[in-house]
């Protein structure tokens, strides 16, 4: 069973999280009044849990040799799956709010590289989290009868979820393979490209991200968009220097330009944790 520490709750840790209520809304619009002192609530419960897993291998064994019955191979099977579910909640909470936090600093101190980097981060982020929890809430939610005569030992017939699975596996473990791996891990450990994930924030009503993402990529890695726009006429125009005020222009008008995106990112980035959240609360398995 999920195992959870004694402290109940931890302000401390609480304020270390998306720290800059007033930039958030700044940046992220009014939605921020919302799921920020949520999420300040929320987050030291969640990251109070611990997780353990069975050896794949030893696990396998023990059931080609009798040791675990039907029964008890489903309550572990639906046991993980609920933990791995859980995993990329508090996973996708901790990294997309320190990507949040990062681009409201970058925001406040005008640095149109470091913000154009954190948003773009935050963006890939909130997509991988999106693609995996997509199916978290429905699923457990529709066979949460099945699922409780698992986890209390009653249910004899196998089953489990791989395609579930897969997806929540594939958020932990994800990753560029060597060409010596590829023929050697599964293909939930293979990185999926960039345009999956902001492919999965146009599905979530987003239709700008495309344009946004790029922007921020032109700004971001090395190329003409990333040096041209500190540069700024002088006099009559037929000279030019460097100006540091050319930051935040240039990045109030990209928010200006993209305003709906920022307007509905955090609940892009928020909702799919709140309905996971409010499903595992069913199974009784992890705080409150």
């Amino acid at each position: 069973m999920p195992q959870n520490s004694q402290d109940d709750y931890d302000p401390d840790l609480a304020r270390s999280f998306l720290t800059d209520g007033a930039g958030i809304e700044e940046l992220f619009g009014f939605a921020a009044q919302l799921y920020v002192p949520l999420f300040r609530q929320i987050i030291p419960r969640v990251f109070r849990v611990h997780y353990e897993f069975q050896d794949n291998a030893s696990f396998e064994r023990e059931i080609r040799t009798g040791v675990h019955d039907p029964k008890e191979v489903n309550r572990i099977v639906w046991l993980e799956i609920l933990m791995r579910a859980h995993i990329v909640v508090s996973g996708s909470l901790y990294r997309n709010c320190r990507l949040i936090d990062a681009s409201v600093r970058e925001y406040r101190g005008s640095n149109l590289p470091g913000w154009a980097s954190c948003v773009r981060a935050l963006l890939e982020s909130i997509g991988d989290s999106a693609d995996a929890l997509r199916a978290v809430p429905g699923t457990l939610a529709e066979n949460h009868r099945t699922i409780q005569r698992c986890l209390s030992g009653k249910e004899s017939r196998l089953g489990g979820s791989k395609e579930l699975e897969d997806r929540l596996i594939h958020f932990t473990h994800g990753r560029r393979l060597d060409p010596a791996d590829k023929d050697r891990v599964p293909a939930s450990h293979k990185a999926k490209p960039t345009k999956d994930y902001v492919a999965e924030l146009e599905a979530h009503g987003l239709p700008g991200v495309p344009s946004l993402y790029g922007e921020l990529c032109e700004h971001s890695h090395p190329a003409a968009s990333s040096i041209a726009y500190c540069f700024a006429p002088v006099d009559d125009g037929s000279t030019f220097r460097i100006d540091p005020h050319r930051d935040r222009i240039r990045i109030d008008g990209i928010v200006e330009q993209h305003r709906q995106v920022f307007d509905n990112l955090l609940g892009a980035c928020f909702n799919s944790m709140l309905l996971s959240l409010r499903v595992f609360h069913v199974f009784g398995l992890f705080p409150a």
